[in-house]
């Protein structure tokens, strides 16, 4: 299936389809439609990512189309292509130049998993006691409160929670054209 099909869904028929899909219990896999349209969504802003210069773009955008079964698009093959040539002609000495690095300088290993392992954990600590207490102010108190489940400080608990909350409003805010 290709990206742009999917982009091209208007909400009422992925709704549609997600529906048929959890009818007939795939609906939770990465090819159902829900999943499909997001992914598609993400492919479009990674696109942009890799125009603006982010290599390692391209490498995620492959990683997203594998998983949800899509025919890697047009502009994913060629700049594939274009850098791997880039090695097998000895233009550049090393995968990290061809595809860019895959952590930024200075990234600790461990505490970036941590972060990423933590993260949607939190968040959804946060917004679980928001549903059932919703006159609860999202303040330090909040996040001590929630820290202290997860056996962190309030200050990384309320980092993590506004991370993952940057991090969904805009892999959401990708508008399908």
């Amino acid at each position: 299936m290709k990206v742009e099909e999917v982009l091209r869904w208007p909400l009422h028929e992925v709704i549609a389809r997600q529906s048929e899909a959890d009818a007939e219990n795939r609906g939770m896999q990465s090819t159902a439609p829900i999943y499909r349209h997001a992914a598609a969504q993400r492919i479009s802003a990674l696109e942009q990512a890799f125009r603006n210069g982010d290599k390692y773009a391209l490498m995620k955008t492959i990683e997203v189309c594998a998983l949800h079964e899509f025919v890697v698009p047009d502009w994913a093959s060629k700049a594939y292509i274009e850098a791997f040539r880039s090695i097998e002609r000895m233009k550049v000495r090393s995968w990290d130049q061809a595809f860019g690095p895959p952590f930024k300088k200075g990234v600790h290993l461990h505490e970036a998993a941590q972060r990423q392992r933590l993260a949607p954990a939190v968040f959804a600590e946060v917004r679980e006691v928001l549903a059932l207490d919703p006159a609860s102010p999202i303040d330090d108190g909040l996040f001590e409160q929630v820290g202290k489940r997860f056996g962190i400080g309030k200050t990384l608990a309320k980092e993590l929670y506004y991370e993952r909350q940057s991090f969904y409003e805009a892999y959401f805010s990708q508008k399908s054209p």
